[in-house]
């Protein structure tokens, strides 16, 4: 009945109790499996000489770190694994030091709603996952969700950058990815394995092996924008010549209007060879293969240099007229 409170003494000093103890969140380090969970906390790395000095604030007042060793795994959200978990959002700022992985979401079942990765410096052994990890061996992702990630790489190493799931299955919304520095041996907007929605991906600077928008798994749609950067092989699809790249894709943008690309090549969907669904443009002198370009349904577009000539050639062929009243 309306205005009736159902709620016993007991169960409000429960409550209340409850709510006192409460603690802040603050990261977690499990030694057992070298993950250090940040919990939805926001964090910055830093070299120390000897570990990773983890720092974060506890509250408005209150600053606090923690030290893990060299080639930890990080994840921005929680332990899954055991009982699922879920955060509002999480943030990670490597300046410097030495890990395995940054990965934006959580492990198994945990969710985050948006994840943000900044990548300033150090050494990344294994790589940078825009979304989260589920490492139980079954189809069922649905306790792994990220909805959005968004990484900026302005420099040091790292082996791989994934826009989706960088291990295991998951599933990610969308992600943008803008790399303005630094050395990535593979860069994918997808995942390793799970589902990805739809990911940018800007390349201002750096140096690349091979850049993809596929590698195991499936993502909706992808738009890669070269401005700047050395990228040895680049694939509208998942890499060729690699026969693990079984990922399939639904629509490839690729913008190529500025750096180095040595190789342009289709790439693949479930592991077969095709264009159909590759599309964008490019300016000449970029692309090494340039001529692949018209089979994969490629636009040519002048260069920044290209129409300011133009511009100036046709100021200099106007003629002034006669006016006569």
């Amino acid at each position: 009945m309306k205005g009736v409170d159902y709620w016993t003494d007991a169960d409000k000093d429960e409550i209340i109790e409850d709510l006192l103890g409460m603690k802040p969140l603050k990261p977690v380090y499990d030694a057992s499996k070298g993950n250090l969970y940040c919990n939805g906390v926001g964090v910055i790395i830093e070299d120390s000489g000897t570990d990773n000095t983890v720092i974060y604030d506890l509250d408005a007042n209150t600053r606090e770190e923690i030290h893990v060793p060299y080639n930890t795994r990080i994840f921005g959200g929680g332990d899954g694994s055991k009982k699922p978990c879920s955060y509002a959002g999480s943030s990670i700022v490597m300046n410097s030091g030495k890990v395995k992985s940054l990965v934006g979401g959580g492990l198994g079942g945990c969710n985050v709603g948006s994840a943000s990765i900044v990548f300033n410096g150090g050494k990344i052994s294994e790589g940078i996952g825009a979304g989260g990890s589920n490492n139980h061996i079954n189809d069922d992702i649905t306790g792994n969700i990220v909805g959005y990630s968004s990484v900026v790489v302005n420099g040091g190493e790292a082996l791989t950058l994934y826009g989706g799931c960088a291990t295991g299955m998951g599933r990610l919304g969308s992600a943008d990815i803008e790399i303005n520095g630094g050395d990535i041996k593979w860069v994918t907007a997808g995942g390793s394995n799970g589902t990805t929605g739809a990911v940018k991906v800007v390349i201002n600077g750096g140096k690349f092996t091979v850049v993809q928008s596929v590698n195991r798994g499936s993502i909706g749609s992808s738009i890669i924008t070269v401005n700047g950067g050395l990228i040895e092989r680049l694939y509208g699809g998942g890499e060729t010549e690699d026969a693990s790249v079984t990922g399939i894709y639904g629509k490839s943008i690729l913008n190529i209007m500025g750096g180095q690309v040595n190789k342009l090549a289709s790439g693949t969907s479930n592991g077969v060879e095709k264009s159909d669904f590759i599309s964008g443009k490019y300016i000449s002198g970029v692309i090494g293969n340039e001529e692949i370009t018209e089979s994969l349904n490629m636009i040519r577009v002048p260069s920044l240099e290209e129409t300011i000539k133009r511009l100036i050639a046709v100021e200099q062929t106007v003629t002034v007229t006669d006016i006569q009243i």
